[in-house]
């Protein structure tokens, strides 16, 4: 199991990128141990908050989703997100070698980089539990700015690039992060309302 590199990646990142990249887990290795298990955060929170919880807009009344449409909600979320990681994991190996990252076919460390960076943002998923928009709002501002230190701090340690060379591909990264989560997200809700629509109680 993976999940032991969570506590890590919020006491002593740094170290905890080095454990990372001495490890060197394989694709597999990473979504049954790691991405697969913390991408259910936000998705059973998100079902919880929607179905069983409510939300108001304004001072209005609370609106629920009936369980089946919560249910296709998140069967569609949870690949989106296992997608998301996937994509994003490959583009960082793609543009990588554009600034001199050290390949490596049997480990590709963009797979890495991209699941553990996203840990705050699967952790925040959490807050879907109870779903106020301003709250929700401000724990993924949060998760999001740790996301950013997260991936400035692991490129020179996974990537093998020097800090100059690893400030420049991360800032191109979180570019890739934001464009790919928006992306999955606002596809998925097109999805859904399209063909599922979604329905209230």
């Amino acid at each position: 199991m993976l999940l032991h590199h969570i506590y890590g990646l919020f006491s002593h990142p740094n170290d905890e990128w080095h454990d990372i990249e001495r490890e060197r887990a394989d694709n597999k290795v990473l979504y049954q141990g790691y991405v697969a298990i913390l991408a259910l955060i936000p998705v059973i929170c998100g079902y919880i908050g929607t179905v069983h919880v409510g939300w108001r807009i304004g001072g209005g009344d609370l609106h629920f989703l009936t369980p089946q449409s919560g249910l296709i909600l998140c069967l569609l979320s949870y690949p989106a997100l296992l997608l998301s990681i996937f994509v994003l994991g490959k583009l960082i190996d793609w543009i990588g070698k554009t600034y001199g990252a050290e390949a490596n076919a049997k480990h590709p460390r963009g797979m890495s980089l991209a699941s553990y960076a996203m840990t705050p943002m699967f952790l925040a998923g959490a807050v879907a539990i109870y779903p106020s928009i301003a709250l929700n709002m401000l724990v993924v501002m949060a998760a999001m700015a740790y996301t950013v230190y997260l991936i400035y701090t692991g490129v020179p340690v996974l990537m093998h690039i020097t800090e100059e060379r690893g400030f420049l591909f991360a800032s191109s990264i979180i570019t890739m992060v934001l464009v790919t989560l928006v992306g999955v997200r606002v596809a998925t809700v097109i999805v859904w309302v399209a063909f599922f629509p979604p329905v209230y109680i």
